[in-house]
């Protein structure tokens, strides 16, 4: 059972800016949590990397992580080219998690 073994069953939302639609959308993703270690378990049919998968990542294991280990220091994000690192919602999402991108 996950439950014994410490595993949270939650659901993680969020309203991500499409811009093809030019709107903000909502969007929910079901994730286990597992609260000793920080590791999250979730999927996806679709693209292996979009937008509410990356905020979602910073949001539930980049924060935590930094809380939890480096809580006053001055952190550094580099990010490649791709799409979804490329929107407003990543770089909001790092600046509320006290990141530099």
């Amino acid at each position: 059972c996950l439950a014994s073994a410490g595993w949270v069953k939650r659901i993680w939302e969020g309203d991500i800016y499409n811009s093809k639609k030019k709107k903000k959308e909502h969007h929910k993703r079901l994730y286990l949590w597992h609260p000793e270690t920080l590791h999250v378990i979730t999927v996806q049919l679709k693209a292996c990397c979009d937008t509410p998968a990356c905020v979602m990542y910073v949001e539930l294991l980049l924060t935590p992580y930094k809380a939890r280990h480096f809580s006053n220091a001055l952190m550094l994000m580099v990010l490649d080219n791709c799409g979804p690192h490329k929107t407003p919602d990543i770089e909001t999402a790092f600046k509320k998690a006290g990141w530099l991108m």
